[in-house]
């Protein structure tokens, strides 16, 4: 008897520490696949009445590539002090979408593109502080700051088959910043001893946003080309610097978030009035991505995407 008394009180402890341990909130990173392969929904559930961080720039990510030491950080560029919270009830949710690529840039967004890797997410803070909680009753002194989710499997989607020895390639750089971009479009040519006569109004872009689908194209200036501005890359690439706000309508990147943009130029001048052959034709690139920043908050609802990829 005194063994099993023994037993039960050394075992009180336990469940008591497992119920107050308890994450009185969860979230999930769950797929989007009708959205694309970089897209995810957040969804947060209050485990109880409460003030709960419902704040997608909270979203913490360290991807792992698989069969390498190497880890890269992935952080929202505006990830708050304090996030946005909402009093919700015991068993209500909120759910947004959120684009990867937001978070993850430079290095951490050439390891998702190149392979498959672990993706290991946390939510809420790095270090306790006022207001920084992902879950709080009145009077609580200690909040939870921060909550582990379960790791993800990345597997990177299929990279577009090169075309057997193209004339001309074209790639549009990464951008992050606030407000509308200047696109950075780069040409080579497969021959380094091919000419090429390029201007800003020969390029063209199609831009795919959170708010839809936008074409944006400057008025074409029909011009006598100069024999002087034919160019030989010589295998290095030309790369132009063009403000966005000239080629496309007005507000297009006016919603922070990512921006697929995928770039072709038009190459209308032979050089045949001069005596030699330059490269001829329209060539689509690979989209590039370009990252509008702002320290304003957008709710981002998944239906509402939905709808501006139906339109689209």
């Amino acid at each position: 008897m005194r063994l099993l008394l023994l037993f039960v009180l050394l075992s009180l402890p336990r469940v008591v520490n497992a119920q107050v341990d308890a994450p009185p909130v969860r979230v999930e990173l769950l797929p989007f696949d009708a959205a694309g392969p970089y897209k995810r929904r957040i969804r947060i559930t209050s485990l109880r009445d409460q003030e709960v961080a419902v704040d997608r720039r909270l979203l913490d990510i360290t991807v792992k590539p698989e069969g390498s030491r190497r880890r890269y950080r992935c952080r929202h560029p505006d990830a708050p002090r304090r996030g946005r919270t909402e009093t919700m009830a015991s068993g209500t949710t909120h759910e947004e979408w959120l684009d990867l690529r937001m978070y993850c840039w430079g290095r951490a967004l050439d390891a998702l593109v190149a392979g498959p890797a672990t993706l290991e997410v946390r939510y809420g803070y790095a270090s306790r502080g006022r207001g920084r909680f992902v879950a709080q009753v009145e009077g609580e002194r200690r909040p939870m700051h921060r909550i582990e989710l379960d790791p993800l499997a990345w597997t990177p989607p299929p990279q577009p088959g090169e075309t057997v020895t193209p004339s001309v390639t074209l790639t549009l750089r990464p951008v992050s910043r606030r407000g509308a971009p200047t696109l950075r479009p780069s040409v080579r040519t497969s021959d380094p001893s091919a000419r090429i006569y390029v201007r800003d109004d020969h390029f063209r872009f199609d831009v795919v946003g959170p708010v839809g689908r936008v074409h944006c194209e400057r008025e074409r200036q029909p011009i006598n080309p100069i024999v002087d501005f034919f160019r030989r890359l010589r295998g290095r690439a030309y790369t132009d610097s063009l403000a966005a706000d000239y080629f496309c309508p007005e507000d297009t990147f006016e919603v922070p978030g990512v921006y697929e943009i995928t770039p072709t130029i038009e190459l209308p001048y032979s050089g045949s009035e001069y005596g030699f052959e330059a490269v001829t034709g329209v060539f689509e690139g690979t989209p590039g991505v370009v990252r509008v920043r702002s320290t304003r908050y957008v709710v981002q609802a998944p239906e509402d995407l939905l709808r501006v990829l139906e339109a689209s």
